[in-house]
Formats: C-alpha cells, sequence, structure tokens
C-alpha cells in the first residue's frame, strides 16, 4: 500500500473518532413492544393519566402538568375534570380530535403530534367547541394545546398553544418526586415513569442532528470506508496466516 494511501485512511479514522456519539434511549415497555412511534397508544396513555379519578391513584399530577406547561395565566385553573376524557371525538364533518379534557370551567383540545406533519382542521376544531355544537361548552374557557416534540405549532391560528414533551417531562419528573415524599411505590407509578421514558425516546429520535451528522460522514467517505474495511479483512487474513 502506498504510503500517501495509508495516510489517508489514518485521517479518515481520525475524523471517524470525533464524530458525536449516538446515545440510545433507554428501554422502556412501549419501545420493547414496537408501538413507540404510534401516536394514539402514546395518547391514550396520557389520557389515562391525566384523568385525576382514574384508578393510577395519581390524582392530577399529570393534568396538572400538562396544565403548567402553558401560561402562567393558565395555572390558576383548577386541575381536575367533570368527566373522564374522550379520545377521537368526532366533528359534524366526522374529523377527529385526538383528545378532550373538561373541566367545570374550561376545555381543553388537544392534538398530539409526534412526526406527522400539523394539517388537521385546527378552524373545524375552534368552531366544534367556541361555536357550542356541544351547547355545554359555551360558558367555559376553551384553550386548544399541540402536543408535539419541540412543541411548535403550525398550520393554526394564534388560539392553539404548544406544548413540547420536553415540558411535560420535566415538569411530571418534578411532581412525581413530590409524590414519593407521602405515597409508596406502586405499579401505576413505575408504569408513568415507562411512559415518561417513551417521551423521552419519541424526543431523541426527533432530535436526529446526531444521527444525520454520522450519515453524512459514511455516505462522504463511502468508497474509503469500503477500502480500509478490505484492508483489515486482508490484514487479518495475512497474520493469520502468517
Amino acid at each position: 500500500m502506498a504510503n500517501s494511501q495509508l495516510k489517508d485512511m489514518q485521517e479518515l479514522l481520525r475524523k471517524a473518532k470525533m464524530l458525536p456519539e449516538i446515545v440510545e434511549p433507554e428501554k422502556s415497555i412501549f419501545s420493547i413492544g414496537g408501538r413507540r412511534h404510534w401516536e394514539n397508544p402514546t395518547t391514550e396513555i396520557l389520557a389515562f393519566f391525566c384523568d385525576n379519578n382514574a384508578a393510577h391513584e395519581l390524582g392530577d399530577l399529570v393534568l396538572k402538568s400538562l396544565i403548567q406547561c402553558l401560561h402562567t395565566k393558565y395555572h390558576n385553573l383548577d386541575f381536575s375534570l367533570n368527566k373522564p376524557p374522550e379520545r377521537e371525538v368526532r366533528t359534524p364533518s366526522g374529523k377527529r380530535i385526538d383528545l378532550l379534557l373538561e373541566s367545570e370551567r374550561w376545555v381543553i383540545v388537544l392534538e398530539n403530534k409526534i412526526f406527522h406533519v400539523q394539517n388537521n382542521p385546527f378552524t373545524e376544531y375552534e368552531e366544534f367547541v367556541m361555536q357550542g355544537t356541544r351547547r355545554f361548552f359555551n360558558d367555559k374557557e376553551a384553550i386548544f394545546v399541540v402536543l408535539s416534540p419541540d412543541g411548535m405549532v403550525t398550520g393554526a391560528s394564534d388560539k392553539w398553544k404548544g406544548i413540547s414533551y420536553e415540558c411535560l417531562i420535566e415538569k411530571i419528573k418534578q411532581h412525581l418526586s413530590e409524590h414519593f415524599i407521602n405515597h409508596p411505590l406502586n405499579k401505576w407509578v413505575v408504569l408513568l415513569r415507562e411512559f415518561i421514558l417513551h417521551l423521552e425516546g419519541l424526543l431523541m429520535s426527533k432530535s436526529n442532528t446526531v444521527e444525520d451528522e454520522n450519515i453524512e460522514f459514511v455516505l462522504k467517505n463511502i468508497i474509503s470506508i469500503k477500502e480500509l474495511q478490505d484492508l483489515k479483512t486482508l490484514s487479518i487474513k495475512q497474520w493469520h496466516e502468517s
């Protein structure tokens, strides 16, 4: 092998060592089950834990965490529902709202977006609540929320507020640590922790800058990497035969 070729390969290895390490998210029961990118299971679990009257015995912990990710003007709202959360709520035209949370004084319309483009009929969802398709919404404060990894809202009016997974995770962890002081560990706390790991995994999958950099490096140097692999194979073979 020419001296210049060897130097090129040494330089390639040096650059490869400088690439950012890809950190795998901690496994959860959801990622093991192979459903980690599905919006519906994620929203179903969120709905369960947002129900302060559900069997998890965590009260308003998750609902409070969700609302506290909004502007501080919402932080004085009551953190309790007057009915179970509703999933896939149909509008008159047949569109479906991901999650509807209703209190005595407010109603939250929540769209959970993981990887899909935000092309929902947001205006129709607003009309469904604010124009009294359900009359009992008339006197309640309507809060429109898009929950997503980055907390950004696109394609909707300024009525819609963004909540990031990072904020929700942070608030749940904060209140969960307070919960541990007066309550013993139970299966629902374990499942909530698994849900947090699930959200963190989705967040890491969405933030794929590191992966993109590594992929770009490999594609740019694909021929040199192949030559390096061939050299490795040949060198090991010669070493065994010597």
